[in-house]
Order: C-alpha cells, then structure tokens, then sequence
C-alpha cells in the first residue's frame, strides 16, 4: 500500500526541507534503498511511531484561481 501511495505521487509536487522530492523517492523504488525506505515507514504506521524527523514539516497552501479558497476536499 505504500509503495503504492509512493508512486501515485505528483513529480511537480515542492521538495521538503531536506530537498528530497517525490521524483527522486520514485525513482530509487525498486532499487535496494527504495525497499528500506519503504520497510521503516510500514514498520513506524504498525509502532504507531512517528520519527522527530517526520514531523518538522511546513505547509504552504497554493490557492488555484477560479476554485473556492473556503472549502476544502472531500476524500
């Protein structure tokens, strides 16, 4: 399911802060390190743990012109 989500992800979406964007993680996937990553992140969803790393994150919301900026998506 992660690696699913992982590769469902925008290419144009802005990297983190430590510059690492969704191109590059689909990228390294089916390599070695795409199987690890996605080992720690299944293995902290199970802990229910969330590293200190993963949680300094900044979000800046883009509005779009033409869209109502008061509602939000349903999902």
């Amino acid at each position: 399911m992660v690696r699913k989500a992982l590769a469902g992800t925008s290419n144009k979406s802005a990297p983190g802060p430590d510059g690492i964007g969704y191109k590059l993680i689909q990228q390294v996937l089916n390599l070695k390190l795409g199987s690890e990553l996605i080992r720690e992140v299944v293995e902290n969803l199970i802990e229910g743990k969330i590293p200190k790393e993963y949680q300094h994150c900044k979000v800046v919301m883009i509005p779009k012109p033409g869209k109502d900026h008061g509602k939000t998506k349903g999902w």
